[in-house]
């Protein structure tokens, strides 16, 4: 049988598993005999994996290159965590103790605050930090 999980691109499947129609069986049985043709079109349209006649791909991982498979993975990500908004934390260190200074700080913090952007900012330095303080 399937081994089931939450996302189409981490099980192997069949056809009969997920209750394809015989639409599903044709594409699906398609897809395999001109695999590379396929995975081009997705890589020129991206789009396509998101689209409803060319969803059942991403049920089929073997279907797919690698790397459609990592843009549709990126772009699920992106997806569920589009609600998602983090601020930024700002790490007063001193230079000298930069390292506990920040592990100090960021101990405090909680999980959620730490996926903003972080902001270290030197005791006594003054600047704007774009890349190196200016």
């Amino acid at each position: 049988g399937a081994v089931t999980s939450p996302d189409p691109l981490t099980r192997e499947t069949n056809v009969q598993s997920i209750g394809g129609t015989g639409q599903t069986e044709r594409f699906v049985a398609f897809a395999e005999r001109h695999r590379a043709t396929v995975n081009m079109y997705i890589r020129q349209d991206k789009a396509l994996l998101h689209n409803a006649s060319f969803s059942p791909l991403v049920r089929f991982p073997k279907l797919l290159d690698f790397d459609n498979k990592k843009f549709y993975f990126r772009s699920e990500l992106k997806r569920r965590n589009a609600h998602q908004r983090f601020g930024s934390v700002r790490l007063c260190v001193r230079r000298e103790y930069v390292f506990e200074d920040s592990f100090h700080h960021i101990v405090l913090r909680k999980p959620e605050e730490l996926k903003g952007k972080l902001n270290v900012v030197f005791q006594g330095e003054e600047g704007v930090d774009a890349g190196g303080l200016t």
